[in-house]
């Protein structure tokens, strides 16, 4: 089998970036280990505002539908602090519904996809591959290479010889307890809880510093749990794991990465739904013949490296107490003080 582009991993970044190649005419085949029908990828479902306008960009109305929930405004806790902070646009939906829309999309511009599918032999150089299928073993040449097969990215462990560093999330869906959106910052962890309500559901979930021990990062979320009022389930919790957002790779080895296997995500907040999107358009853009990707990427990229650099000052408690009395002092107040703070470290 013969196509333009092999793309290894069928989620959101895999599924959007084949969608608009072929759209420009090139042909596609995107594969996937997990059966798409039941895979729920772990992830809050938190849409920001430069997220919304891409999904509307590429997707347009019929994108719509997938919302679950409008929020104007977000609960940020911090240490004993605890501010509503105003004048936000933000959207809630569920992951596995975003993704399953995003292979709807692609298979309709003509994509071919094979999901219950493995890679087990693998030339980027010469641009050949073996796929292991339900229906037996499949030889395929490509001309093009992507891995958009996550943060454990085999792709990027097999040819580059490391994954990208990642920091452990546990996350839980839940019952609406009636809170309103919720955001904590823990400087005891070095990390971030969220609690998302999802219409007729929510989910909850915190990751912390790599490295923090699984018990550790239970014992918070089980506390965060109880702080907004939900009956967390233990079964139920899942462990997955977050790109810290410095250790970047868009080209390697014979092969383009997009989305978390680029090592792509927020590092104040794990958002990883615009990253997921921009990248594939960007890397869909220049295999089409425009902006190189690593051009068009270059100021996300130094966004995401300066946001890094700046991530102690967020779990510094300190910092946290100086700025917020500042704040009260000058008489800005805490809400518009912690609006520019999303705005430094998370670009929304």
């Amino acid at each position: 089998m013969r196509v333009d582009v092999l793309i290894v991993g069928a989620g959101l970044a895999g599924a959007c970036c084949g969608m608009l190649l072929q759209r420009r005419g090139l042909s596609v085949l995107a594969v996937d280990h997990a059966d798409l029908q039941a895979k729920d990828k772990l992830c809050g479902g938190m849409l920001t505002p430069r997220a919304l306008e891409l999904v509307d960009q590429l997707y347009g109305e019929r994108a719509q539908g997938l919302f679950a929930q409008d929020f104007g405004f977000m609960d940020v806790r911090c240490g004993q602090h605890q501010i509503d902070v105003p004048g936000l646009r933000l959207r809630s939906l569920r992951r596995q519904d975003l993704d399953r829309f995003a292979v709807e999309r692609f298979l309709e511009a003509g994509g071919q996809l094979a999901d219950r599918t493995r890679v087990v032999e693998l030339d980027a150089v010469g641009c050949t591959a073996l796929l292991r299928t339900p229906y037996g073993d499949l030889d395929v040449e490509f001309g093009e290479l992507v891995a958009a097969d996550g943060a454990n990215s085999w792709v990027r462990r097999t040819l580059t010889g490391r994954r990208p560093v990642v920091v452990p999330s546990l996350e839980a869906p839940v019952a609406p307890s009636g809170a309103p959106l919720v955001c904590r910052y823990d400087a005891d962890l070095q990390g971030y809880g969220w609690y998302i309500p999802c219409g007729e559901r929510a989910c909850i979930g915190i990751d912390g510093a790599p490295g923090t021990a699984p018990a550790k990062l239970r014992e918070g979320l089980e506390a965060f749990a109880a702080e907004v009022g939900v009956a967390l389930d233990s079964s139920a919790v899942r462990g997955a794991c977050i790109p810290v957002g410095n250790d970047l790779c868009l080209e390697a080895a014979g092969a383009y990465f997009v989305g978390d296997a680029a090592g792509l995500a927020c590092p104040a907040t794990g958002e990883g739904i615009y990253f997921a999107l921009k990248s594939a358009q960007a890397l869909a853009d220049h295999l089409a013949g425009e902006k190189p990707y690593e051009q068009a990427m270059a100021p996300l990229m130094l966004q995401l490296r300066r946001q890094h650099a700046m991530l102690p000052l967020l779990f510094d408690e300190r910092v946290m107490e100086g700025t917020l009395a500042l704040a009260r002092g000058m008489k800005i107040g805490e809400p518009a003080m912690a609006r520019f703070a999303f705005k430094l470290f998370a670009s929304f």
